[in-house]
């Protein structure tokens, strides 16, 4: 079992705006007690970032550790690429996109372009990040990235950010 980040994706943020939603989501996370912001640890994956200790709200509902912790991503990246990382599944019936389908789509959502993609097998039409893409990748602007063993967290969290912000949030996992 290798290291590994459970990551939160915010697929609506745009690039003029990220700085002051990142500023926004720190505050957030902070008052709805996700994070401690007077506690900070470090994650190596990170190690330019603040990496903050997860708070109340993560500490009283879920097992996690003393060194879990967040980081906060204020970059375009596709995130999710690592070891064992896979092509989008239908958020209908589970099916993934063949490499050949997902490549382009993928690469036209990376230029700004978050197409529509077909399930080949139940013929649902959505989104690219509308998709399952948990083992799969997601491109954004910001981001949030937990060093934690616990995925509930995350889920727990992707939930709170779609509530609290009105925002697309999606969860994909790095394994690296």
């Amino acid at each position: 079992m290798g290291d590994h980040r459970e990551l939160i994706v915010d697929l609506d943020v745009r690039a003029a705006d990220v700085e002051s939603a990142s500023a926004q989501l720190e505050q957030s996370l902070s008052s709805d007690g996700w994070i401690s912001r007077s506690d900070t640890g470090t994650d190596w994956l990170y190690a330019d970032r603040v990496a903050f200790l997860l708070g109340q709200t993560a500490t009283s509902r879920f097992p996690v550790h003393a060194r879990d912790s967040l980081v906060i991503l204020a970059a375009r990246e596709p995130y999710g690429v690592g070891d064992g990382t896979t092509d989008p599944a239908c958020p209908s019936c589970g099916s993934r996109l063949s490499a050949e389908v997902a490549t382009p789509v993928l690469a036209a959502w990376w230029d700004g372009d978050e197409q529509l993609a077909r399930c080949p097998d139940c013929g649902l039409q959505a989104s690219v990040g509308d998709w399952n893409l948990l083992d799969s990748v997601a491109i954004g602007e910001l981001a949030v990235a937990l060093d934690t063993d616990s995925p509930a967290v995350a889920d727990a969290l992707a939930e709170h950010l779609t509530a609290s912000t009105g925002r697309r949030w999606v969860r994909t996992h790095l394994h690296l």
